[in-house]
């Protein structure tokens, strides 16, 4: 794998493509050049999204995505560590599987067996001559040696790092689930610092925020929708905020490096490349309708060679109006280039 780099293009059309909580949703803007922006926070949940939906519709799918709701409900970091770790654990052959591809997994296991029978011995009295002392190894399963380790409250919980053996095992066994199977954390990697896990995991993958390649128009004749409360009987009226038209661009890099260490694969960069494009699809609610993928372009560098020599790839792009000077009358991709893609 090489350094890369890529550009990615997508239009919407009377539509929200990334609302501001700070200012009631509306459309995210640059007001000082009427350009539109979209986080690359909002890109990275539609191709998460997509990919969770992939995923959870294949039966053998060998790969999960780590960021993700519970059923209806968010979830911390904390709660989604102990769901994917105690899945883990508590399955054997899972568990010695991975430890067979992941070698640092394997030694921090018997370094926090190697504690727990220390530990074993020197608990024996103390007035017991040396030769009578028991030395049987502790004879438990991972999960059970795990779990002596840990602090146990109303329900069972991910390691409180007692010793630094248990938080080695930690940190070994989240950097293998997530060269194994968490393939978002793989892309744009993720920060764990809660209970006895603290690892930061950097991205092979960086997205920048994107912007319309030229200035935008807001509508002014807004929807009015309802909005319904929490409570029964509760509803009130809002306003469903858009733009007549904005063509949208983020950029971004591959990094071979990072993408060694966390295990990025080819196969990963073809899910990438897919979830990038038909995300876009995929995302339909109410205020992101009119919205589709215009063009995905990677410049893949020689072998060693730095990526960004080319600088920010939408520098190279020129966006011209065919009604107006100044793309305040342009609503459709057909008023900015000769032809629909």
């Amino acid at each position: 794998m090489t350094n890369k780099e890529f550009i990615f293009i997508f239009d919407a059309a009377l539509s929200n493509p990334n609302g501001d909580p700070d200012t009631e949703n509306k459309p995210r803007m640059d007001r000082a050049t009427k350009t539109n922006l979209v986080s690359d926070t909002r890109l990275k949940r539609t191709i998460r999204d997509y990919l969770i939906s992939k995923f959870d519709s294949e039966t053998n799918a060998k790969n999960d995505v780590f960021v993700r709701m519970m059923g209806e409900n968010k979830v911390s970091v904390e709660k989604r560590l102990m769901v994917v770790v105690m899945g883990y654990l508590q399955d054997g052959d899972k568990l010695e599987e991975l430890k067979a591809k992941h070698f640092g997994l394997k030694v921090a296991f018997e370094r926090l067996r190697a504690v727990k029978d220390k530990d074993s011995n020197s608990s024996e009295d103390e007035a017991t001559p040396k030769s009578k002392k028991k030395t049987e190894p502790f004879k438990g399963n991972d999960f059970e040696l795990y779990h002596s380790f840990i602090k146990k409250e109303h329900e069972l919980k991910v390691g409180i790092a007692k010793t630094k053996e248990l938080g080695e095992v930690n940190n070994e066994l989240l950097t293998a689930i997530i060269k194994d199977t968490m393939i978002d954390n793989r892309f744009f990697g993720g920060a764990f610092a809660v209970g006895g896990f603290s690892k930061t995991v950097i991205g092979s993958i960086q997205v920048n925020t994107g912007y319309s390649l030229h200035p935008v128009e807001l509508n002014p004749s807004n929807s009015i929708v309802t909005i319904m409360g929490d409570k029964e009987g509760q509803s009130g009226i809002g306003k469903k905020e858009t733009l007549f038209y904005s063509l949208i661009s983020h950029t971004g890099t591959i990094n071979a490096k990072r993408g060694a260490i966390v295990n990025l694969s080819e196969s990963d960069l073809v899910q990438f490349r897919e979830a990038i494009v038909l995300s876009i699809l995929d995302w339909r609610t109410d205020s992101k309708k009119n919205q589709y993928p215009r063009l995905y372009l990677e410049i893949d560098y020689n072998e060693n060679e730095i990526y960004g020599r080319l600088g920010d790839l939408r520098n190279m792009v020129d966006v011209t109006s065919k009604v107006d000077t100044d793309f305040s009358k342009v609503r459709s991709i057909k008023d900015v280039i000769d032809r629909a893609i």
